[in-house]
């Protein structure tokens, strides 16, 4: 689940917000760099642990350095996520606020 499910969370809420099914580079590229990411600070775990040589350390200090670094790339593009995404509800929330309201609807609600 924690492979996928947080992706369709957020194409849920786009989709929502938007009404159709809406795959912006900013998601596939935050989804996609967080899980390489992840992938790779696992394998530099692993790497770390089975070290027994300065040549292993190596290897395992270079894995690490490279998945930090595609973290730390995802993270700017997390905050774009989250920005967009907001603001798509926000325009959303707006739009039904502004919306008329029927007879049958307020006589549901009363």
């Amino acid at each position: 689940m924690a492979f996928f499910r947080p992706r369709q969370i957020l194409t849920d809420m786009l989709r929502c917000s938007n009404g159709e099914r809406v795959e912006p580079w900013w998601a596939s590229t935050w989804w996609a760099l967080w899980i390489v990411g992840s992938f790779g600070g696992n394998v530099a775990g692993r790497l770390f642990f089975d070290a027994d040589t300065i040549d292993g350390l190596r290897k395992a200090t270079i894995a690490d350095a490279i998945s930090s670094t595609i973290l730390v790339v995802t993270a700017p593009i997390a905050v774009i996520v989250v920005r967009r995404t907001t603001e798509a509800l926000e325009r959303k929330r707006a739009q039904i606020a502004l919306a008329p309201v029927s007879e049958t609807d307020a006589l549901a609600g009363a």
